[in-house]
């Protein structure tokens, strides 16, 4: 009997540690429009964070290169052929079909939560839309910052926030220190590629480095709430890239459009370098396991499969 007895004491023992052990919250971090060479001279302090063997910054990201379909991947781990989330508008007409991150991290029982930069990332977070997180950041409510109406008209549509507004309430939601899962997404640099100098220029070079200080005060939250992180994983990682003033993912490096009606008919050799490569960056507890599924290159699509595993899903 007092055998049997020790039996189930060290049993018990070995599944208190074990779920001890597991993780128990992962951020997601997407800077949209971030390349991969910009990444490598301009976010010191992540890479400090990271350290070389998990700062790497020639992941590639799917084709086309733009922000719908390649969060799209990110979220769901799947090529944009099966997802077909193809419309980089996204007014709302179509719901991603193909379960996400939040859907399996909700079946689950997980909590999760987002603060995102632009509206139409809205429409493939989830298969059954708000209903598949727990809470957002903005509550959808979009009502702008005067930062926002500063920075161009276009804000006013409401289908945009500025990095400080998405900072604000993702910090709210790191100090709350509710949620299992919290996706939090940045738009300035790619707005400023566009808009304002082009990728490389010195307005988008400055946006990157208030980013980097905006992902620090992250951290240190979560590592004041879990010190040393050790039940807490970072991932930093970008939807594409970007070069010159042009649309990335829409022109090659002679200015020639890209016909991207044939989706299956892309492949890399259509795209500029810039364009397709991506930083993908690992922090925290689960940053040194030699075990998660990733690619030789790093691809968008890991990303939830990394999830996946940290989760054991």
């Amino acid at each position: 009997m007092k055998i049997l007895l020790l039996i189930c004491f060290c049993l018990f023992l070995t599944s208190i540690s074990g779920r001890t052990a597991e993780p128990k919250k992962v951020v997601l971090i997407s800077v949209d429009g971030l390349k991969g060479e910009l990444a490598a001279r301009y976010l010191p302090l992540l890479a400090k964070r990271a350290g070389p063997s998990n700062f790497h910054t020639d992941a590639m990201t799917t084709l086309p290169p733009l922000t719908i379909p390649s969060h799209a991947s990110m979220l769901t781990g799947v090529d944009p052929t099966i997802h077909q989330m193809l419309n980089n508008s996204s007014d709302g007409s179509s719901l991603i079909t193909t379960p996400t991150i939040f859907d399996q991290l909700g079946s689950a029982g997980y909590k999760t939560a987002a603060s995102v930069a632009k509206k139409k990332l809205k429409y493939i977070l989830s298969t059954t839309g708000e209903l598949g997180i727990d809470y957002y950041g903005p509550k959808w409510k979009w009502n702008l910052d005067s930062a926002s109406r500063l920075l161009s008209p276009i804000m006013a549509v409401k289908s945009f926030r500025t990095d400080s507004f998405v900072q604000r309430d993702a910090m709210k939601i790191v100090e709350e220190n509710q949620f299992d899962f919290l996706f939090i997404h940045y738009g300035e640099i790619d707005w400023n590629g566009h808009v304002y100098g082009g990728w490389g220029g010195p307005q988008q070079i400055l946006k990157i480095a208030l980013v980097d200080q905006k992902i620090e005060a992250i951290i240190s939250v979560l590592e004041k709430n879990d010190p040393g992180l050790k039940n807490t994983t970072i991932i930093v990682t970008a939807d594409h890239g970007g070069h010159g003033t042009m649309s990335h993912g829409k022109h090659d490096s002679a200015g020639n459009e890209i016909d991207l009606s044939d989706v299956y008919s892309l492949t890399y050799e259509n795209f500029v370098a810039d364009d397709v490569t991506i930083p993908w960056i690992i922090i925290g507890d689960k940053a040194s396991r030699e075990d998660l599924p990733l690619s030789n290159p790093i691809s968008i699509k890991d990303t939830a499969a990394v999830i996946r595993s940290i989760f054991k899903l």
